[in-house]
């Protein structure tokens, strides 16, 4: 039987030629499966920075679909046809591809459709080391000590260093904002400059990417002053490089 709609017609008849009317009845072979099928992630995005994603998926006539990572929908299964579904793609960065299929109500099936995009690793602060120490630190003096900022992630670190309640440390340079690729570094550096000849500690905060807060410490000293001695009034003084010898006929120099 070809496809389209067809009609069967039947009559019964008796032993004696009386026959009934002709009773109808009529069916349609369908073997078209759904038609224009698609999946799109995240409205078309090139990229994203989060596993969890979005997919629009479309096809007339469908009843049935199936969505999978995978092109051979391993582990995937039959489940009812809707316009969107939230997805988790796999792990690790790169271009990742989400699959699907659909069916009509009697099984006619259409032939996967994909969409890929970019899944890029979200950024991540790094900051090295764990602290600062600067040890002690004449009052009046400076000493500079410094933390490197790198983006371990991907995408692009955005932040800035803050902190330093303290008078006696400063950031070096006024500009402590960062824009990090993935692997790229910022050194942030502090001065520490002691008002007084006490201990000091502060914090730094390091934003985006999870951000981080880092401690510094340090100590202030007062040099002690210095003074030259001169001989008392009347001691007996020699010449440079020889010392005076005494004998049983006096004293030499």
């Amino acid at each position: 039987v070809s496809y389209g709609s067809h009609t069967f017609f039947v009559k019964a008849k008796d032993n004696a030629g009386n026959e009934s009317s002709a009773a109808s009845y009529g069916f349609k072979i369908d073997t078209t499966p759904p038609t224009n099928p698609s999946i799109i992630i995240n409205n078309n995005d090139t990229y994203t920075t989060s596993r969890n994603v979005t997919l629009t998926l479309s096809a007339s006539g469908a009843a049935k679909m199936m969505v999978s990572n995978y092109s051979s929908f391993s582990g995937a299964s039959w489940e009812n046809y809707t316009t969107s579904k939230s997805w988790t793609l796999t792990s690790g960065d790169g271009t990742k591809r989400v699959y699907a299929k659909f069916k009509d109500a009697v099984g006619n099936t259409t032939s996967p459709v994909s969409d890929g995009i970019e899944y890029q690793l979200p950024p991540t602060i790094e900051v090295t080391p764990s602290s600062l120490s600067f040890g002690t630190v004449n009052v009046g003096s400076a000493k500079n000590l410094s933390f490197t900022v790198k983006n371990v992630g991907g995408g692009t670190l955005t932040g800035s260093a803050s902190g330093l309640a303290s008078p006696s440390f400063n950031f070096f340079t006024a500009d402590t904002s960062y824009r990090l690729g993935a692997k790229q570094i910022k050194i942030i550096t502090v001065k520490f400059a002691p008002t007084s000849a006490v201990s000091f500690s502060d914090t730094v905060n390091f934003s985006g990417g999870g951000g981080a807060s880092r401690g510094v410490s340090g100590t202030g000293q007062v040099m002690p002053s210095t003074s030259t001695m001169s001989p008392p009034s009347g001691a007996p003084t020699t010449r440079a490089g020889r010392a005076p010898i005494t004998t049983a006929y006096g004293t030499s120099r």
